[in-house]
């Protein structure tokens, strides 16, 4: 069951870049966003991965810390990087 939510979480990744709304509608200069979109998408195809790894090849006992810590580390990574960008916001100085 958890190499199966693993498999869903990178499927759920890979279509991250894919199906948002069009970046137009974005505040922020499209090609920016489609970067985050991207990276978002392969760092949880990425954690989905590991995690379907970790619960295929380690023992029960160390499968579900590892595999949690994966999925954890990803979603901290991506909420990081969301507060730097909105922090940097449109037209930063980043920008220039």
């Amino acid at each position: 069951m958890g190499a199966a939510n693993g498999i869903v979480l990178a499927i759920f990744g890979n279509v991250i870049p894919k199906t948002l709304r069009p970046l137009a509608c974005e505040k922020f200069d499209p090609a920016r966003a489609q970067a985050y979109r991207r990276f978002g998408g392969w760092t949880f195809t990425l954690a989905g991965l590991g995690s379907s790894v970790a619960w295929l090849t380690l023992p029960m006992e160390f499968a579900r810390p590892v595999a949690m810590g994966i999925v954890a580390s990803s979603v901290v990574v991506v909420l990081v990087v969301t507060c730097l960008i909105a922090r940097l916001g449109p037209g930063s100085p980043a920008e220039s």
